[in-house]
């Protein structure tokens, strides 16, 4: 339902859909610890620790499927060094597969989302904004998953990046990259595509 819930940290472990009644906020171009963070309303998952993760979704050694994020803002402390949100924790198992994200925003944490075991997902209306890093993969399990409609904003050192290369499959369609301070984009591996992308005011 609509309203601001404060968590230091959430770990979700079973196929479950988190669904919002949607949310905005103004201006869009709020910086890493600006007090105008304090203007996101709607269904907003607001996180106080400004070290650890706020958001873990999949369970490091279960193969699970469905976890779903719509309809939601999920706004960090703009301090510290926290995660906002960690899809498929490392393990023995694929923690975060064939799921699907809808109109969610992550903003004002030191890195907004770090994609490990997560593979074979779909991001739609992904806005990803004020982090140092915006979205960072991990690993090479993080494959096979689509970013359409992604919008990466302000980010301080990269605005999406994969760590380790050799990945793939990955695919961003109709992505928007802009104000990011040095690298918007860092991206290797094999079969990965981006197609009708906007950069600006970055590399």
């Amino acid at each position: 339902p609509r309203g601001t819930y404060l968590i230091s940290a959430l770990n979700v472990s079973k196929s479950i859909t988190l669904m919002g009644v949607s949310w905005s906020m103004s201006p869009n171009g709020a910086v890493f610890g600006s007090g105008l963070w304090a203007n996101a309303v709607g269904s907003v998952l607001k996180c106080t620790a400004t070290t650890g993760t706020c958001l873990t979704i999949g369970a490091p050694s279960v193969s699970a499927v469905s976890y779903g994020v719509r309809d939601l803002a999920i706004v960090g402390p703009g301090s510290g060094s926290s995660v906002g949100v960690l899809l498929g924790p490392s393990g023995t198992g694929s923690g975060f597969v064939s799921s699907q994200w809808s109109n969610v925003l992550v903003g004002n944490f030191s890195t907004c989302m770090q994609l490990d075991n997560a593979e074979s997902s779909a991001f739609y209306s992904l806005k990803v904004r004020a982090c140092s890093i915006g979205i960072d993969l991990l690993n090479t399990n993080a494959t096979n998953d689509l970013f359409s409609n992604l919008e990466v904003q302000n980010a301080l050192v990269a605005g999406f990046r994969m760590s380790t290369p050799g990945g793939a499959g990955i695919i961003i369609s109709q992505g928007l990259f802009q104000g990011n301070s040095v690298d918007s984009l860092i991206l290797s591996g094999v079969a990965n595509s981006v197609s009708d992308t906007w950069f600006e005011n970055a590399t």
